[in-house]
């Protein structure tokens, strides 16, 4: 019997019989009692159903509607009253000024069409397909982006015997990188090249025998976690890493990029300003230092931004999922939003002076004509130096080819002169012939 009745039973005198239960008064405010009792309890739900975790039905519908969102459909069937509120959870990051990495990952999930809450996944299916469901949403803090910073060879100046050119770096970032460093000769021939972080004594260079012409780039890069450098140009690439030795003299590496402000110098001089002409060439080297351009790259892991990475064909990667660990049961607990409606979920959920992006990540098919095969070739490659000895001997060879002969044959005549009557006219006369 209803409190409400007996209430109204005390109300009436004891002659009216209203506590006789068969009696027809009695009933009738049994009736009475109990539409009073259901009004009592429709004023007290009033307050609940204003509450996310009590709202039920049409209420939880016009408690979304306040936040102007509706019942998704999935497959013609409207999401139900659990799958309503776990979304609408979501969104109170909207309004209280960001949400934490969990909550957006659980927001963009629940817009996909996926389930909010991993529990309830869990609950029937492996611990690796939940897994697995997980990652397919991946938020990545202090997004990577790429930076280039280049300057030209109009800001050369003169530092002794070589020219010198500063490259600043000043983009803010919460992570050091290893860069890709290029330099590019204008004019000139090159040599003497080196590389230095200024203040840190961190950098590499290379001995004058490295001569680089007009048009060609130096390339210095970390590949593997080894230094490698090489020379491209319009004669073609060549590798010229051997030659590179750290400013200490030990092995070289590429210097890393500093989280504050850094500055790179670098230097270049010809062939005649390292006090010998050992390594001039004849018809190349001039005495005039070379000009060149400076190009530093590398990853700058942005402050106060993040990544949300989502795959582009989610349809199909959880299709592939639910093979791969034989899950027959439906993973979509909702129709999801359109993709170009995903960043505005990223957006509303993400903490208040935070940048989000969405990003979409393709996979390609095991199977099918799109398959492409994936074949790695190892190569390697040997520097040969070879040296070239010039060294010039002269030979004087003094030698007689004259011969010396003495004659000692003697010839005597006798001659007497004088006037004789039968001297000959055209001959030579005497005693003595």
């Amino acid at each position: 019997m209803p409190d409400k009745t007996s209430r109204l039973e005390a109300l009436l005198p004891e002659v009216y019989a209203a506590r006789f239960a068969e009696g027809v008064l009695h009933r009738l405010l049994d009736a009475l009692g109990a539409e009073l009792t259901q009004a009592d309890a429709a004023v007290k739900a009033l307050l609940p159903s204003h509450w996310l975790d009590y709202a039920r039905g049409d209420a939880l519908d016009a408690l979304a509607a306040t936040f102007g969102q509706a019942r998704w459909v999935l497959d013609g069937v409207a999401e139900d009253d659990g799958s309503l509120r776990q979304r609408l959870r979501s969104l109170v990051a909207r309004y209280t000024g960001g949400g934490t990495v969990e909550s957006v990952k659980a927001a963009v999930r629940s817009a996909l069409g996926l389930p909010y809450a991993l529990a309830d996944l869990a609950a029937v299916a492996d611990p690796g397909l939940v897994a697995a469901v997980a990652a397919l949403v991946d938020l990545t803090e202090f997004a990577p982006q790429p930076a280039v910073v280049a300057q030209s060879g109009t800001t050369i100046r003169q530092d002794a015997n070589q020219n010198r050119l500063d490259v600043v770096l000043d983009l803010p970032t919460v992570r050091q990188d290893r860069p890709v460093v290029q330099m590019t000769v204008v004019s000139g021939v090159a040599r003497n090249i080196s590389v230095e972080v200024e203040g840190t004594g961190q950098g590499v260079q290379a001995p004058p025998e490295l001569a680089m012409q007009p048009g060609e780039t130096l390339i210095l890069d970390t590949v593997l976690g080894a230094f490698t450098a090489q020379v491209t140009g319009p004669a073609g690439p060549r590798a010229v890493g051997y030659l590179f030795r750290a400013l200490d003299g030990g092995s070289a590496q590429v210097p890393l990029v500093a989280v504050g402000t850094s500055t790179w110098v670098f230097r270049a001089g010809s062939g005649f300003t390292d006090g010998t002409t050992e390594w001039s060439a004849f018809d190349e080297d001039t005495f005039d230092l070379p000009v060149f351009s400076a190009q530093i790259s590398w990853t700058v892991y942005t402050p106060l931004t993040f990544d949300v990475t989502v795959p582009y064909f989610l349809a199909e990667a959880v299709q592939r999922l639910r093979a791969q660990y034989g899950f027959s049961g439906p993973v979509f607990t909702n129709q999801g939003l359109p993709r170009e409606q995903i960043q505005g979920v990223v957006d509303a959920n993400r903490a208040a002076g935070v940048r989000g992006r969405l990003r979409f990540s393709l996979s390609l098919p095991l199977d099918g004509p799109d398959r492409h095969d994936v074949d790695e070739r190892l190569g390697l490659v040997g520097g040969w130096r070879a040296a070239e000895d010039q060294d010039m001997a002269e030979t004087l060879t003094v030698s007689s080819v004259s011969t010396l002969s003495e004659v000692h044959d003697q010839d005597e005549r006798l001659w007497t002169g004088g006037v004789f009557d039968i001297a000959t006219f055209d001959s030579s006369w005497g005693f003595l012939a």
